[in-house]
């Protein structure tokens, strides 16, 4: 398992699932500082089987982290990793939104939101 806590977020990656989950607040500004999220992001596309990405306690995700999705998901489809999963939150606003937009660049993707 390995942990992330900034500042107002945490990210925690669980490898014997292949699952990352993220909550509080990410405002990153710009890619280079969501570097530590996307190194976690790419452990999950290197190990074998279905990868979920559990963000039903994030909060807020700027245009910076979305870009940071989009392309994480754009690379899945580029490699033909396994199912893709995303759980959200059918509570918080931007989530069902904004995930929508990335399974039109992944058809497979399966969105749940609790």
């Amino acid at each position: 398992m390995k942990k992330i806590k900034g500042e107002n977020y945490t990210a925690v990656l669980n490898d014997d699932q292949n699952k990352l989950s993220l909550s509080g607040r990410l405002r990153l500004s710009g890619q280079k500082a969501y570097t530590p999220i996307i190194q976690l992001l790419a452990i999950l596309q290197i190990q074998k089987g279905d990868i979920t990405l559990d963000i039903q306690a994030l909060d807020f995700l700027n245009s910076s982290g979305i870009a940071m999705f989009s392309r994480f998901i754009i690379n899945c489809r580029q490699h033909d990793i396994g199912t893709v999963r995303i759980i959200g939150s059918k509570n918080i606003v931007w989530q069902k939104k904004s995930l929508m937009n990335l399974k039109r660049l992944l058809p497979s993707l399966i969105l749940e939101f609790k």
